[in-house]
């Protein structure tokens, strides 16, 4: 898109730009109608002349530009007129053309803007991605965090069941041999210990398991306890039938 007040200047300007392969899209007098046609005309980059109105209203539009619709700007200027540039120039996100200039000049200057603009808003559409997938990633790592817990408070439900049941079977048995009692009040022992050792998991590791997650609570001997208690509990129960 091209300002410039001029019709002849605008004339010159459009032939040159289409001589090196550029489509001026709108061609408009000044900053205020080229933020009206921006957007519907999808324009890539403005060459902004610096004439009648002053460099302060050609700044203005190309602030307004970039912030709203993040195109950039190319004024067209006089060498009088670049101090009063400096702020727009200074960003890096607008370029100057003094005049006059050359038509290479011209094509160096709008390639290099619109290169700019260009990997600045991949760099900008890569950081909303980037914050998107950590937002998914932390979303998952809390849904691990309850799955696990889930699954670790179920595990800790399962132990507490067995050492009651092993306290159950030790009460209901007062003449049991110290050995058999020995060995059951260190199963009851070894129960607790993993119980001990699951709770400072959950206080002190709350990331997501990495390997399997099934709880390794039970050791080999408190199951085979368990066994012995349920086909004990069992067989007493035969007896009381007959």
């Amino acid at each position: 898109m091209l300002v410039e007040t001029e019709s002849g200047a605008a004339r010159d300007l459009q032939e040159l730009l289409a001589a090196f392969g550029y489509d001026v899209i709108a061609a408009v007098g000044t900053g205020l109608e080229a933020l009206g046609l921006v957007r519907s005309c999808a324009a890539d980059v403005v060459l902004h002349s610096v004439r009648q109105r002053g460099p302060a209203d050609a700044v203005r539009s190309a602030d307004l530009l970039l912030r709203t619709h993040r195109v950039p700007t190319v004024f067209l200027a006089s060498l009088a007129d670049v101090p009063a540039l400096e702020r727009a120039l200074a960003s890096g996100r607008s370029a100057c053309l003094v005049r006059p200039f050359l038509g290479e000049e011209l094509h160096t200057t709008v390639e290099a803007t619109l290169l700019r603009s260009g990997l600045e808003a991949m760099f900008s559409d890569s950081d909303q991605r980037q914050r998107q997938l950590d937002a998914a990633l932390e979303a998952a790592r809390e849904d691990e965090r309850v799955r696990v817990s889930c699954e670790i408070a179920e595990g800790l439900g399962r132990r507490l069941e067995q050492v009651c049941e092993t306290l159950v079977t030790i009460r209901s048995d007062p003449e049991l041999p110290p050995d058999v009692l020995r060995s059951r009040l260190g199963a009851v022992s070894s129960m607790v210990d993993a119980l001990t050792s699951a709770l400072v998991r959950i206080g002190t590791d709350p990331e997501p398991l990495t390997g399997p997650t099934e709880l390794p609570l039970l050791h080999r001997e408190d199951r085979d306890c368990t066994l012995e208690t349920s086909a004990m509990r069992a067989a007493r129960t035969e007896e009381t039938k007959t």
